[in-house]
């Protein structure tokens, strides 16, 4: 057992423990205090375990309790041979430190090939810090030969890790999570089957090494590092000697000598770092990146495969580690082994010229200024030269060299193992040099002492370069910019002297460039390009870039010269998979430019190029107003893309429209359409086709972020296939604005077109605007999900006699303070068939739909669920005369918050007069109407279902006084509950006219499935059932038990204690039910509504026929099976059935005349005559005044319950004149 104490001294437990075993066992463990919180424990044996190894300490380290850090040194030195791995401590912060400061005098070493572990691991939590310790001959078929890192923190300085191994990544050391820094250490002889040979950085952690030597590491990628995830800093460091070798049958695959980027989520940046002399049999002899940073002051001596970006200042390039350094690891005098520098070579004092920081070995900056590389060379060079350069143009030119030091008898040589040419003179020497290039000019003075090498760059005649933008091809009207670079200043045929021009003609252009006394000239022709069926472009362009074909395709800055000659050759634009933009340029002036379609082009995108294979959606070929590259949305185009009176020939297929921002004045259209602005406007037509186009992140400061539909005085109607419209914004209609004023049209046709996240302050995802013109968009198989609007319409907003057209469309998860998903106003008047609104939410009212201002929405076969609101509609909301139809729809697990005053599923304000038909109300709840709640409105409601709804007050329907009459026909009520009128609530019943006729009220509270309140709060009342002009409850079947006075003043209906449905789940008529055939006699069926007590729909809630049987049934269900026979009740019976006169030439009519007892009659006569109907009078039933104009034999059928009885009559004569 070990001991460990701390500052606040002995546990009870150690003292006891102490007291037992004596102080000569304590000082045997070799535990003690040192300071304030912290621990040290001294290793005493190299043995693999046991009292007093360093795996005893480990783990008496993570079994203690004491606070704070913990130290553990060692009093021996040796090799500790290891049989299992050495594990970290968890939540412990450890350092370990070898017994001495010069040398790393204790070895852990693992069991080599024949054993399978890494020497350490350090796992999450841990903090771990290693010094003046040596790894070697770890075995790992895994990964990190010597340390694995798997969280937590490891630090090491003064560490020597050789000949380690791993099967796979990491031979010395594998970071698989937790951040690492690597100070004052040497990496040599290890080796990884797959990528690292030394370290692999394996996570987003960060990691850092400083002031390290990689020397014959081997790996197949990564000789000595690979960075695969998150940022590695390497600073003041060597590489050399080590070697990437792919395997034998694929030499090729091998990659990075000394270090390699295997991913690009990974950044490396070099600093004053010195990689030579590593080789790889594949590519990036000494490095291979994509995503280097540099800060300047290295040395590469094969920069092929590096690509270094940031600061280059001071980079040496192209020097053998030959030149440069020794090729042996020695100890230099430090703790680890290093390479030194050669006394001449050219890193000497080439680094940083700021930097004071010692070197690996911790000597100081010697001679003013910091060597490249890990090692600071201490001696002075005997020989000193200084160069200047001139420039080696008309056959002249050379260096200037200054030389001291030495002894005479000076010579130069103008590259690295060239041979020596004397100096002639004194110094400064001159020395002529005719081909420019760059040097490394090194000095050599009579006894052989070399200067430092120098790098010197003569200066040649400049190379002038011609770029054209967009491209050497132009059409009429075009104009294309010719740029020279390459020289100090420029002379054009053209007689300008600025560096471009701007030319709009066809023909040869010339521009000499001059720096210095040094000039060259560089020639270029501007064509127009012939006329092929497809122009072709692709990213980088190819060949003569004339559109002809992929091997000359137009590059992607001429993209809209390509548009220009498809529309002068009438041909197709067939454009690469790549990123694309509307201009080269930046600033304000820049940002009005944008890709301009006109009439009849078709552009497709997302070819392979070189193929005729495409990638439709999401497309690969991208349109970006990103035209400073910088990523953000500020100084973006106002419109990626443009059409003006483009006809529907006119075609942009398969491509990304993203980063537009049209944040400028609206006034100049800056404010409108940041993807694309289709303008119709002012007399013109614009219906252009977008097909497989995804809108990705546009904005407008005004409307239509993505998109901006110009139909004022005007027309805009594109069609729209297969498009989505993501992350988009604006004020008015986040991705679409459809604008159609003053007699204009914008009626855009979509078919699977998806809106998702878009945003605005009002219409999230579209708005249309009608304003004295027609704007009904045709939308198919369109869905919007998750758009919102911080005010109304979270999905969409139609303004101003804006009808659009619905079709198998859904809405679902967008929000809004008002309307959910849809905001109608002032007489827009949309159509919805088979669409879906889900789980849409206001935080004020129309959780899904508000209707505002004499909208009136036609809504077929729709559903609305699980939608919400706060205040009031959670479904729907009518304010200000609309009348919403409503047929065949579900209204299902919507809510009002209870904590609202408002309520209804479907909520009907101010003469809004819903008319509602074939629908069905379940598990809706609502502070009042969980279903639906009427304020100065009449719904008229006809075979409908109310059931499980839920509401304080109205379970099912909450109705408050008005002038207008609720109509309630074939209506079934079950289930409903609240605290009060658990199926109706009427108050201020005196001013409601309410009429309910063939309905079911059943199970909705008995006695409370009623409610009526005066305007003074009075309850149910007497006043109510003799007022028939109030609430007038007729042929309904009610459960027995609610209060009389609330339906005896009606006719026909019937009370029960069975509920006449087929269960609560099924509404349906049961067998035998008392509702089968007990409705109002006189209902009849209608082929068209409006619909009434008299006039029903012709099949019920199911579709069904509505009347069989002769009579209809009560409820929203007719039952299709024959009701079983009713009582007779009055003997049937007619009274004088006669014709008042006969028919003659003179006289055409002739009034039939009876008076009849029983339930209802039926008349026939000749050539199929029928009249049925009923008049009322005191119990019997008179017939007067049916008047017929043909003679023969009439029959007169009087039915009482299930009895009838039949009388006939002749009316005689012949057919009038």
């Amino acid at each position: 057992m070990s001991i460990i104490t701390n500052s606040t001294g002995y546990r009870r437990a150690d003292r006891a423990l102490l007291c037992r075993i004596g102080w000569l066992t304590l000082l045997f463990w070799g535990f003690y205090q040192s300071g304030y919180g912290q621990t040290i424990i001294q290793v005493t044996n190299t043995g693999d375990s046991g009292p007093g190894t360093l795996r005893q300490a480990l783990a008496d380290v993570d079994g203690s309790s004491v606070p704070g850090t913990f130290t553990i040194t060692f009093t021996v030195s040796g090799t500790i041979a290891l049989t299992s791995p050495l594990v970290a401590p968890a939540d412990k912060d450890v350092t370990i430190t070898g017994p001495s400061a010069t040398t790393t005098a204790i070895t852990l070493s693992g069991g080599g090939p024949s054993s399978d572990f890494s020497i350490l691991d350090v796992p999450v939590a841990a903090t771990l810090t290693v010094r003046y310790l040596s790894f070697a001959n770890g075995h790992t078929s895994g990964n990190g030969g010597a340390i694995s890192l798997g969280g937590g923190t490891l630090r090491l300085a003064y560490g020597y890790f050789h000949e380690n191994q791993a099967g796979n990544f990491g031979g010395a050391i594998y970071q698989g999570g937790g951040s690492f820094t690597i100070t004052n250490s040497t990496f040599a002889g290890n080796t990884a089957i797959s990528n690292s040979g030394a370290i692999h950085k394996g996570s987003s952690d960060d990691g850092l090494i400083d002031n390290c030597t990689f020397s014959s590491n081997v790996a197949r990628a990564g000789g000595a590092i690979e960075a695969s995830f998150g940022s590695l800093t390497i600073s003041n460091s060597t590489f050399t000697q080590n070697q990437a070798v792919g395997v034998t049958n694929s030499p090729g695959d091998a990659d990075g000598g000394a270090i390699y980027g295997g991913n690009g989520d990974a950044r490396v940046t070099i600093n004053n770092c010195l990689i030579a002399g590593n080789t790889s049999s594949g590519g990036g002899q000494d490095i291979r990146s994509g995503f280097n940073s540099s800060t300047g002051h290295n040395l590469i001596g094969n920069p092929a495969g590096a690509t270094l970006d940031d600061v280059t200042t001071g980079n040496l390039t192209g020097m053998p580690a030959s030149v440069v350094l020794s090729p042996v690891l020695a100890t230099n005098g430090g703790a680890t082994p290093t390479h030194a520098l050669l006394t001449a070579g050219p890193a000497i004092n080439a680094g940083p010229p700021a930097s004071t920081d010692p070197d690996q070995r911790g000597l100081p900056v010697f001679d003013t200024r910091r060597d490249i590389g890990a090692f600071e060379s201490q001696v002075t060079p005997l020989v000193t030269a200084t160069g200047s350069v001139s420039a080696a143009c008309n056959g002249a030119g050379g260096f200037s060299l200054t030389v001291t030091g030495g002894t005479s008898g000076y010579a130069y040589r103008l590259t690295d193992g060239g041979s020596f040419t004397a100096l002639a003179g004194a110094s400064p020497y001159t020395v002529s040099v005719t081909t420019a290039g760059s040097y490394t000019v090194t000095v050599q003075d009579g006894a052989g002492n070399l200067s430092v090498p120098m790098p010197l760059t003569l200066t040649g005649p400049p190379t002038i370069n011609i770029a054209a933008t967009p491209s050497l091809f132009i059409v009429s009207g075009q104009r294309t910019t010719l740029t020279a670079s390459g020289a100090g200043s420029y002379q054009w045929s053209t007689g300008e002297n600025t560096a471009a021009i701007s030319v709009s003609v066809a023909g040869p252009y010339s521009v000499t460039g001059t720096t210095g006394s040094c000039w060259a000239v560089a020639r270029v022709t501007v064509a127009v390009p012939a006329c092929n069926t497809v122009v072709y472009v692709t990213q980088a362009g190819a060949g003569a870039q004339d559109g002809s074909s992929w091997s000359h395709a137009f590059s992607g800055t001429a993209l809209q010269t390509a548009i220009q000659v498809a529309a002068a050759c009438g041909a197709q634009v067939w454009v690469a998979q790549g990123l694309y933009k509307p201009t080269v340029y930046t600033g304000p002036e820049s940002r009005t430019v944008s890709f301009f379609i006109p009439d009849g082009v078709q552009v497709y995108g997302g070819y392979a190029a070189g193929t005729n294979s495409r990638t439709t959606f999401p497309g690969s070929t991208t349109l970006s107003g990103d035209i400073d590259n910088d990523g953000l949305p500020g100084n973006n185009s106002y419109h990626v893309v443009r059409f003006l009176n483009a006809g529907n020939q006119t075609r942009l297929d398969g491509v990304v429209i993203t980063g537009g921002n049209s944040n400028g004045s609206s006034s100049a259209d800056a404010g409108l359409g940041g993807g694309v602005f289709n303008d119709g406007g002012y007399g013109g037509s614009s219906s252009p086709v977008l097909a497989n186009v995804y809108f990705l992140e546009n904005n407008a400061v005004d409307a239509g972020g993505a998109m901006y539909n110009n139909g004022f005085r005007g027309a805009s109607s594109p069609t729209l296939i297969n498009v989505s419209f993501t992350r988009n914004s604006a004020r008015n209609g986040g991705a679409m604005y459809n604008y159609a004023s003053e007699n204009g049209v914008s009626n855009p046709v979509l078919t699977d077109v998806s809106f998702s996240s878009n945003s605005a302050a009002y219409g999230g995802g579209m708005y249309s605007n009608a304003y004295f013109g027609l704007c009904n968009p045709v939308l198919t198989n369109v869905h919007f999900s998750s758009n919102s609007a911080v005010e109304s319409g979270g999905a969409i907003y139609n303004d101003i006699n804006c009808s659009p057209i619905f079709t198998n469309c859904s809405f679902t998860n967008n929000s809004a303070f008002n309307g959910g998903a849809m905001r109608n106003y002032f007489n827009s008047n949309p159509s919805c068939t088979s669409c879906i609104f889900q789980n849409n939410t206001a935080a004020g009212s129309g959780g899904a739909m508000y209707n505002n201002s004499s909208s009136s929405p036609l809504l077929t076969h729709c559903v609305f669920r699980g939608n919400t609101a706060v205040d009031a509609g959670s479904a729907m909301i009518n304010n200000a005369s609309c009348s919403p139809i409503l047929k065949d729809c579900i209204f299902e697990y919507n809510s009002v918050d209870l904590a609202s005053i408002s309520g209804g599923t479907v909520t009907t304000y101010s003469n809004s007069n819903a008319i509602i038909t074939n629908c069905i109300f379940t598990s809706n709840s609502a502070p009042v109407g969980g279903a639906i709640s009427s304020d100065n409105s009449g719904p008229v409601i006809t075979n409908t279902v109310f059931t499980r709804n839920l509401a304080i007050k109205g379970g099912a329907i909450y109705i408050l006084g008005n002038t207008d009459k609720p109509v309630l026909t074939n209506v079934s009520f079950s289930n409903n509950s609240a605290v009060t009128g658990g199926a109706l609530s009427i108050v201020n019943y005196e001013s409601v006219s309410l009429v309910l006729t063939n309905s079911v009220l059943f199970g909705n509270g008995s006695a409370n499935a009623i409610e009526a309140v005066t305007s003074t709060g009075g309850g149910p009342s007497p006043v109510i059932a003799a007022d028939a002009t109030s609430l007038l409850i007729r042929f309904s079947l009610v459960e027995a038990g609610v209060n009389p006075a609330m339906y005896t003043a009606g006719p026909g209906n019937l009370t029960t204690s069975t509920s006449p449905f087929v269960s609560d789940s099924d509404l349906q008529l049961a067998t035998g039910s008392v509702a089968i055939n007990a409705g109002d006699i006189a209902s009849l069926t209608a082929v068209n509504g409006p619909y009434s007590a008299t006039a029903l729909p012709a099949t019920d809630l199911a579709g069904v026929p509505r009347i069989v049987g002769g009579r209809v049934d009560m409820g929203a269900y007719e039952s299709q099976t024959a009701s079983p026979p009713l009582p007779c009740g009055l003997p049937p019976a007619a009274i004088s059935f006669r014709a008042s006169g006969d028919i003659g030439p003179d006289n055409c009519s002739v009034p039939l005349l009876a008076t009849a007892t029983g339930d209802r009659f039926v008349m026939t006569g000749p050539s199929g005559y029928v009249y049925s109907t009923v008049y009322r009078n005191a119990g019997t039933y008179s017939v007067t005044g049916l008047n017929v104009r043909q003679p023969g034999v009439y029959t007169l059928t009087v039915y009482s319950g299930s009895c009838t009885a039949t009388y006939t009559t002749e009316v005689a004569g012949t057919a009038c004149r």
